[in-house]
């Protein structure tokens, strides 16, 4: 018998599962499912994904053992976790309509209230939240006069009202579109239509490139407005041109600023952009590419600017620097085509420009490589080009940035200061967006990029060899402090829904649990302490790691690189049947025993990296060192090849991925504590300035410490033990720790020596090479 209707099975990632369920309840009572059959066509419909969640939950009984009902409560468990009411009634008083109409924003209340868990209190709290928020205040008004109306009753009016305001505008605008070319020849009004018609299709506003000519245009702007009033808004809106009140493409009757002040008049209605007090001053201020941008995104401020300063460029390569003088000061700006603003930092600001006021800005602004810049503000500047007299009245962003930067010099100000800059670029420029493509390879390979964690690696599984009479170890549990034992219990909850943990009864195995905090996050990760029980009893496999030199030869004639960092990389390895009772861990919540590979076995780094060179093997151009993936590219073209490659051979052998630890696509990036970029390679800013700041030391435990860090670069430091040797003397057996002035003169020295060190390049049979050597007796 076929079904009534069908359900689509469950996506751990997108489905929302109360809705997904309440659908499955109607389905079977559509068909009229009852009894242990509800199990068995669950099971059926909801696909595997959701399949391996029960069964891991449920382990060691069997899914079928299950009610219906008990498998509903695993998967809201396992893909909507309990939320906080505190929390989500927070949200529910930040609500505002904003730009919503009112439907939506209606919607948008009773949606969150749904999660505040309000009660017999729900009817007033939507009623008050639905009048607080309200952005249009005439109807805000209109619903304050009223007096001991429920919530549906405000709704119904507030629709009403809305409708009527819109009906009312419609009126008042049709009686008006006639004169909007009165005193114009029909010649002029069609040729007035093509021009429109054509700056449509280039996305641009009306250019003007002198004092004269923009004048004119303001004077018939003024006279315009003097005897006619524009087409209605929504018209405008349809025909694609912009909003009158901020400058952008969406529909004026719900733009919010119609609340909101001008910075430069301080009239409400409207923005600064297109203020008339700041139009009688500013020729143009928005080009064909940026007004194409604000179509698109109608009702974001987000630009993307090239940030060259994040890029490290060859010596070869030297930068476009134009004069400018801005408020009557020359300085020197950098060209940047690739920035649709012009940017200035704070401290550059505060040196010239520190009594120039700093307005608010609503603009979100992204390098290259993605990362968000601290946006200070903007501030209005008079700007006169050394090759020309015009003078402008030009925005200028303020960044806060750690990198000191020559002020950048974007396309708006290259559209007023060069109008014809573009037509000097004769080549065809082909604009790549990184994020794009980014975001492109994160949807098409989108089981890389999840977070679920109940698959593994497929095709390969981890196996543990103990010595010859062995004797079980078992170890009583660490105790966990009263204050993450909470977080301890949550984790070890998560792990055994993901099928990486399994509880068990009995075992001849166990080994203690150390915590410790994550680095990139607040929460804990997991440990054991196999020192004391397995590590001394096991066979460690001799496959080797690559040493960072043989990775480095590997990538070294890159050119834009990829870092890809595996998610929990060790467990996402499955352990063999025979392996797992040896990974029984000893909790105080019990005894629990590792279906995944975990982190502190001896064995675990040889047996990752050899399974990791086996999935990357023959793909070219490709360095991994355990979970640290990098990938690199001759062209940019040439690295989304290869990272393309890469990520098809994970998917196919099921390799997660932590996405928001990955670095896509750049000139200059971190790895195994060096930095790589074109030039070659060189110590990380982070580890030389802690060098840099490292104290003198007090003992022997610290000045081997200090060695320990020097050592890792003492590539870069040339001569290094013999300039060290007063240090060195210093760890000899029998030799009392005095810290003399050799030994802080050598100290100090090897700071400097690794501070002014230059970038190393991979052995090359290319270049010529030039033997040095010691003299010999």
């Amino acid at each position: 018998m076929s079904l009534i209707g069908t359900i689509e099975p469950i996506d751990l990632e997108k489905t929302e599962i109360e809705s997904y369920l309440e659908r499955m309840d109607h389905l079977f009572k559509c068909n009229q499912v009852e009894g242990n059959h509800e199990v068995d066509l669950f099971v059926t419909l909801v696909g595997s994904e959701a399949y391996r969640v029960m069964k891991n939950a449920v382990k060691p009984n069997k899914v079928a053992s299950q009610s219906y009902e008990e498998l509903k409560a695993i998967l809201k468990q396992r893909m909507a976790p309990v939320k906080s009411v505190t929390f989500e009634s927070h949200l529910f008083y930040k609500i505002s309509q904003g730009s919503m109409s009112i439907a939506e924003y209606i919607s948008k209340l009773k949606e969150q209230a749904d999660l505040c868990e309000f009660g017999n209190f729900l009817d007033r709290a939507l009623r008050d939240k639905f009048i607080s928020g309200m952005s249009n205040k005439k109807i805000q008004n209109r619903l304050l006069s009223e007096k001991d109306l429920s919530f549906s009753k405000l709704c119904e009016l507030a629709l009403a009202q809305e409708l009527i305001q819109s009906e009312s505008l419609e009126l008042q605008q049709d009686g008006k579109v006639n004169k909007l070319y009165r005193g114009n020849s029909s010649k002029q009004v069609s040729q007035r239509r093509k021009d429109v018609s054509q700056s449509q299709v280039r996305g641009q506003m009306s250019v003007s490139c002198s004092p004269k000519s923009s004048r004119s245009l303001a004077s018939s702007s003024q006279k315009s407005n003097k005897n006619s009033t524009s087409t209605s808004v929504s018209q405008r809106s349809s025909r694609g041109q912009s909003c009158l009140r901020c400058g952008r493409f969406h529909n004026p009757d719900t733009c919010p600023a119609k609340e909101w002040e001008c910075f430069l008049c301080h009239r409400q209605g409207h923005t600064s952009r297109v203020c008339r007090n700041k139009q009688k001053k500013v020729h143009l201020l928005v080009d064909q590419e940026d007004v194409t941008e604000e179509a698109k995104e109608e009702s974001t401020d987000e630009e993307f600017v090239g940030f060259c300063k994040n890029i490290q460029v060859s010596s070869k390569s030297n930068p476009a620097i134009l004069k400018v003088n801005v408020e009557k000061r020359i300085i020197d700006m950098e060209v940047d085509t690739g920035a649709s603003v012009s940017l200035i930092s704070v401290d550059t600001r505060n040196k010239y420009f520190k009594d120039i006021p700093i307005c608010k800005s609503r603009l979100k602004i992204k390098t290259v490589q993605g990362d968000q810049l601290q946006i200070v503000g903007e501030m209005m500047v008079k700007v006169k080009c050394i090759e020309s007299d015009v003078k402008y009245e030009l925005p200028l962003v303020v960044v806060l940035s750690k990198i000191e930067f020559i002020p950048l010099l974007g396309r708006n100000w290259l559209n007023m200061l060069l109008p014809r800059w573009r037509e000097s670029l004769h080549c065809n420029v082909i604009e790549v967006d990184i994020s794009k493509i980014v975001s492109e390879f994160k949807d098409k390979y989108r089981n890389v990029f999840s977070n679920d964690k109940a698959k593994c690696i497929k095709n390969f599984k981890c196996n543990i060899v103990l010595k010859e009479n062995v004797t079980p170890v078992f170890h009583k549990p660490y105790t966990v402090p009263y204050s993450i034992k909470e977080e301890v219990e949550k984790e070890l909850e998560e792990m055994v829904v993901n099928g990486i943990l399994e509880k068990v009864e009995y075992s001849e195995w166990a080994s203690p649990i150390v915590v410790v905090p994550k680095k990139s996050s607040k929460s804990l990760r997991i440990c054991v302490d196999f020192k004391v029980t397995l590590n001394p009893l096991i066979k460690v496999n001799h496959y080797p790691l690559p040493r960072v030199e043989d990775i480095f030869n590997q990538v070294a004639k890159g050119k834009f690189f990829t870092v890809l960092d595996l998610s929990n990389a060790y467990q996402q390895l499955e352990m063999s049947p025979e392996s797992k009772h040896l990974l029984t861990i000893n909790t105080h919540k019990g005894l629990y025993q590792y279906n995944r590979l975990p982190y502190g076995v001896a064995c675990a780094p040889a047996q990752f990296q050899a399974i990791m060179d086996q999935i990357l093997q023959g793909i070219k151009n490709v360095g991994c060192y355990l979970d640290d993936v990098i990938i690199v590219g001759q062209s940019l073209e040439d690295c989304f090849r290869n990272v393309e490659i890469v990520l098809s051979r994970l998917d196919k052998f099921n390799v997660k991925v932590n996405f928001q630890k990955c670095k896509f696509f750049v000139q200059t990036v971190e790895f195994l504590g060096h930095e790589l970029s074109e030039i070659g390679i060189k110590p990380m800013k982070s580890k030389m300035e802690a060098i840099e700041r490292a104290p003198e030391p007090k003992n022997l435990q610290q000045l081997r410490s200090y060695l320990g860090l020097l050592n890792y670069y003492n590539k870069y430091l040339p001569m290094l033990s013999s300039e060290l040797h007063p240090l060195y003397r210093l760890e000899q057996k029998d030799v009392p720790f005095e810290w003399s002035s050799k030994c802080r003169q050598a100290f100090e020295k090897s700071k400097q020596l690794l501070l002014n060190s230059k970038a190393l390049i991979a052995y090359s049979l290319d270049l010529p090479l030039v033997m040095a050597a010691d003299a010999s007796q």
